[in-house]
């Protein structure tokens, strides 16, 4: 009704506040989205990295031999996050 200045401060304010709380939300979507999309890509690398690592012979992980179960495990772990690092260095994760 009224040119009221401070009528109209308050509901610029508003429409900025709910802007940012929108673009806040989105980026924390698209935030969540990439990290289940990198999760996923290192679950399928580890699932591919096991049969080798169980395989391996003569390997070594900070000096020692690579053996046990677990030490393999960790062996594929490491190649999958290799894995991992090299995808999203060549952009091939987005």
């Amino acid at each position: 009704m009224f040119n009221d200045p401070l009528k109209a401060a308050e509901k610029r304010g508003y429409g900025r506040g709910y802007r940012a709380g929108a673009k806040r939300r989105q980026t924390e979507i698209s935030a969540a989205r990439r990290r289940a999309q990198e999760n996923a890509f290192w679950q399928r690398a580890l699932l591919a990295a096991i049969p080798t690592a169980m395989t391996v012979e003569n390997w070594k992980i900070d000096g020692e031999p690579v053996k046990s179960g677990e030490a393999r495990m960790r062996l594929a772990c490491i190649w999958a996050d290799h894995a991992l690092n090299q995808a999203l260095t060549k952009g091939r994760i987005r």
